[in-house]
């Protein structure tokens, strides 16, 4: 969206170089997420409903931040003890909960649906670590003599047998291939320093900024091609497609749309149902109208509808 593109530049701009925004919209008795740590620093702004988080001390080492490769419960489930939060906090409207990087964190929503956005720092960009390893790819990869580059894609450290039989390896090396081990260790020290690593942190962040721009760029044009850039608002007038049949009753989870031979099967909370069931009269409708006991979430109902194409904005308005 555009504010949340905007917060993100002025972040970036001020304080952070690059950060990014993702929104989160999570279905009532729900865990948004299972405990896990990033290897991020993270502020949670809480746009719309509640949403309930407990956040748990990092594993050990204390201290230590984690690499990208360190993460946990990413790939697979986390069963080590959590012991007690440190923190535990129902997040509403307006509220924002800054967690650190490394820290276990786990959520879930109650009897309400949760909108909210996760502002992202990379800090795990900003160690040295990280730094000298992409630097180290760089240079085998680009700025090798050739000689040197093809040896280190060629040579193996495969040691030799000590017989003829096979049997013990040895790891003492020939003294041609250590001296060109060592020559190769060389040019890549010779390379790595405390300037051309800032000076590459902030191209790599820069390279962020820039593919930031161009997937935004993207998308908002392709909202335009699709006519979703149009805003809706509280005012607006809204009306069923009129090929479009609508079964859903009040208090129901699930809304079905018939188009011909194709049905459209949407998980909705049940606190949309009514709004949908009224939609079903194919009359133009005023949104702020629209039985729905909040107002964000009518709007956020028709905008999905708009989306799945089988809602329509009339061109007039009511009087």
């Amino acid at each position: 969206s555009r504010p949340l593109q905007a917060l993100c530049r002025a972040l970036a701009r001020q304080h952070f170089i690059h950060c990014f925004g993702v929104l989160y919209l999570t279905p009532p008795r729900s865990y948004a997420v299972r405990p896990h740590s990033d290897d991020q620093d993270v502020f949670l702004l809480q746009i719309w409903g509640t949403k309930k988080w407990r956040v748990y001390a990092p594993p050990s080492p204390p201290g230590a931040l984690p690499y990208s490769d360190e993460m946990i419960g990413k790939e697979r489930e986390y069963n080590a003890e959590l012991g007690e939060p440190v923190m535990e906090a129902t997040l509403h409207a307006g509220d924002i909960l800054y967690l650190p990087r490394g820290h276990v964190h786990e959520a879930h929503t109650a009897g309400e649906a949760s909108l909210h956005v996760t502002i992202t720092v990379q800090t795990s960009d900003y160690g040295w670590g990280p730094w000298v390893e992409r630097r180290v790819q760089e240079i085998l990869r680009k700025e090798l003599p050739e000689s040197l580059s093809h040896a280190a894609r060629r040579a193996r450290l495969v040691p030799k047998p000590t017989s003829e039989e096979g049997g013990m390896m040895s790891t003492v090396a020939d003294e041609g291939t250590r001296e060109a081990f060592d020559d190769l260790l060389t040019q890549i020290v010779a390379k790595i320093d405390l300037n051309s690593a800032q000076r590459s942190f902030l191209d790599h962040l820069e390279e962020m900024n820039r593919i930031q721009e161009e997937q935004y760029t993207r998308l908002m044009k392709q909202a335009d091609k699709l006519r979703l850039d149009r805003e809706i608002s509280t005012d607006s007038v809204v009306q069923l497609s009129p090929d479009i049949i609508s079964e859903c009753t009040v208090g129901s989870d699930i809304a079905r749309f018939r188009r011909g031979q194709d049905v459209l099967q949407l998980k909705i909370c049940a606190s949309a149902s009514r709004l949908i069931n009224q939609l079903a009269d194919h009359k133009p409708h005023v949104v702020k109208d629209l039985p729905c006991g909040d107002a964000f979430e009518r709007v956020c109902v028709c905008r999905v509808l708009l989306a799945k194409e089988v809602l329509q904005l009339c061109r007039s308005i009511l009087k």
